[in-house]
C-alpha cells in the first residue's frame, strides 16, 4: 500500500482506514471515507485546488492591502524551482498567502535579500 507522508493526513491505507482522517473505510472505498476527505487532501496538495481554496479563504483580496485585482498565490516557504508545483505538501493552506502583484514582487525581493540589503518597495502608480 502507498503511504502519504503528510503531517495533516493519517497515512497508510493498509489498515482499511481513510488516508486523510484515519476513520475506517466504508465498503468498496480505497483511500477516502468521504468526499470531504478527498477534497481536504486535494486543497492541501494539488496546486490548482490549493490555489483556488486560498483565494476563496482570503475572500478574493490581497492579504496585505485588500486589493482584489490580479491576485496571485504565494508560497511562504518557497517551492523547489524544478517540479515545485507538482503534488505535495508545499501547497498546504498555511503555507499559502494571497497577494496582489505588487506585494508578491515585494515578498520575493525579501526572499532574495541578503543581510544588510536595503529593500526599496516599488509602488505601482
Amino acid at each position: 500500500m502507498r503511504t502519504i507522508r503528510c503531517a495533516l493526513a493519517y497515512g497508510s491505507n493498509s489498515e482499511g482506514r481513510c488516508e486523510w482522517d484515519g476513520r475506517l473505510l466504508p465498503p468498496r472505498r480505497r483511500r477516502w471515507c468521504a468526499i470531504d476527505c478527498q477534497r481536504a487532501y486535494a486543497t492541501n496538495h494539488y496546486w490548482s485546488a490549493a490555489r483556488a481554496r486560498a483565494v476563496l479563504l482570503a475572500d478574493g483580496r490581497c492579504d496585505i492591502c485588500g486589493d482584489d485585482e490580479d491576485l496571485q498565490v504565494h508560497h511562504v516557504v518557497p517551492v523547489a524551482p524544478i517540479g515545485g508545483y507538482g503534488v505535495g505538501c508545499a501547497h498546504h493552506q498555511e503555507n499559502l498567502q494571497v497577494l496582489c502583484p505588487t506585494h508578491h514582487v515585494a515578498e520575493h525581493a525579501v526572499l532574495r535579500a541578503h543581510p544588510g540589503d536595503v529593500i526599496q518597495p516599488r509602488l505601482v502608480a
